[in-house]
């Protein structure tokens, strides 16, 4: 008797491949996220709010803070400026881009500084109020309320502003 030797068509294991696609799925999401993410925008509160008293507008320290001028392509043109009880800091000093990070720095330092004459002079040490327009980024707000906490406030109030 003859044995036939015929062979069965091998099995290719496909798990491999699965793998290596989810690993690049996931590298490719990843780098399209950190592409497209330029900050993040903050909502303050809609409405015009209610305007402080002469009482509490002597006692309060209020900072405003404008929102940077940005382009179509994402760049950012401008940097605002920080406005303590209506002194005005600005952020940016020059349109040399090397010399921003050190120019907001040392905004970021004097403003610190005037929060700190302001307190001496008697006004509100545990309430910070910050005002700021719809398309302030996150992280101007939040270095403004890290400069408050390095002076001891621990009360933040943001507020829209008013015109």
């Amino acid at each position: 008797m003859i044995k036939s030797r015929i062979k069965e068509p091998d099995e290719v294991d496909i798990t491999p491949m699965i793998d290596i696609v989810f690993q690049l799925i996931i590298f490719f999401m990843v780098v399209m996220a950190i592409a497209v993410v330029y900050g993040v925008a903050i909502k303050f509160p809609a409405g015009k709010g209610e305007p402080p008293t002469e009482e509490n507008k002597k006692k309060n320290i209020v900072v405003y803070v404008q929102a940077d001028i940005i382009d179509k392509g994402h760049f950012i043109r401008h940097i605002g400026h920080l406005k303590v009880n209506n002194e005005e800091i600005p952020l940016q000093r020059s349109d040399n881009r090397e010399e921003w990070d050190t120019h907001q720095k040392e905004g970021y330092d004097m403003l610190e500084l005037k929060m700190r004459e302001l307190i001496d002079k008697g006004y509100n040490d545990s309430l910070l109020i910050v005002k700021g327009e719809m398309k302030t980024y996150h992280d101007k707000i939040m270095s403004v309320v890290d400069r408050g906490k390095r002076l001891g406030m621990d009360g933040f109030s943001l507020v829209p502003p008013t015109k």
